[in-house]
Parts: structure tokens; sequence; C-alpha cells
């Protein structure tokens, strides 16, 4: 099944991620992410999370990062929007933000659980909204977008990264 989300709920930038979240909602797409994610993660035998299959491409650990913090915003952002608030909510450069972030010494079981705690409260989040809340709009990086589509996009995201991840990292 594919989400039937109304074109009008998110910019169109998303059609490619959204194609990868085709549960039919949000709180099944999130799921259902995580899952696969996790499972290829523990199934990696001698998983180096410093690895980068290029120069100037990001490690493992620093994919893992990145998935933290937009994670992060965009529950941040679906909760402004479901809360109905009216002010506008700026973008972020996640090349800025894995730029500094400090991943060198932490530890990476230690940040596949912060994803998971994360994702299990987000998963928390999205399921105490309303209907109404789910469908509520409003602007986030100057685009139009609903509560919804934000937590496809959500999944969507981590799918198009575990895609690179598979495909550039576990199938050398």
């Amino acid at each position: 099944m594919m989400h039937n989300l109304p074109l009008n709920e998110y910019p169109q930038s998303w059609n490619e991620y959204l194609t990868l979240a085709v549960e039919d909602t949000p709180v099944k797409a999130l799921n259902n992410s995580w899952e696969l994610l996790i499972n290829e993660i523990m199934d990696a035998e001698n998983t180096n999370e410093n690895y980068a299959y290029a120069e100037g491409k990001w490690s493992l650990k620093q994919i893992i990062q990145h998935l933290i913090d937009t994670e992060r915003i965009f529950a941040y952002r679906a909760l402004r929007i479901a809360r109905h608030d009216p002010r506008g909510l700026e973008g972020f450069d996640e090349n800025e933000f894995n730029k500094i972030a400090s991943i060198t010494n932490r530890d990476w079981e230690s940040m596949i659980g912060e994803l998971s705690d994360l994702r299990s409260s987000t998963v928390l989040m999205f399921e105490g909204f309303t209907e109404i809340e789910m469908q509520r709009q409003g602007t986030a990086n100057q685009q139009n977008v609903s509560v919804r589509a934000i937590a496809y996009c959500i999944a969507a995201h981590m799918l198009h990264h575990l895609k690179v991840i598979k495909e550039r990292y576990f199938n050398q």
C-alpha cells in the first residue's frame, strides 16, 4: 500500500523520499523504517563505524548522527505545527550540523541506543496526535507541510540512508 498524501501537504522535493515510505499510516512507516535499519546494522559483521566509502563522504557514525539530528528537528517541526503554531520554522544545513557534531569519541552502541530511544519517542508523539492534528499544516523551511507528511518524511529519510548504507557501506 502507499500513503495517500495530497500533493498540497508536502514540498514536491520530498517526492523521491516519500516513495520509499509505502505504509498506509505514518506510525507504521516510522516503525517499519526503524526495524529495517536496526536489522541491517545488527546483521552486519565487523561494522567499521568510522568507514566512509569515499573522500568527503560521511562515515557510518556521521550518518547515524545525521539521522538523530534530522529526526529531532523534524519531530519538533511536527509538534509545533500540530499545536497550531502560526510562525514558520527555519531550515537547517545538515552538512554544517555534521561538521560541528562531536562524534569522534562517541560510542557506536550509545549512538544506536540514542537513535532507538528517539524513534520510540517520535512514534509515541505521532500516536498521541489526533487526526485533526495529523492533517494540520504549517510552514517549515519556507514550504507548506502537514504533520503526517513530516512523519512519512522522517521514515522515508531513514530508508533513504539505509539504502545508501546497504549499497555503499555493507555491500563491499
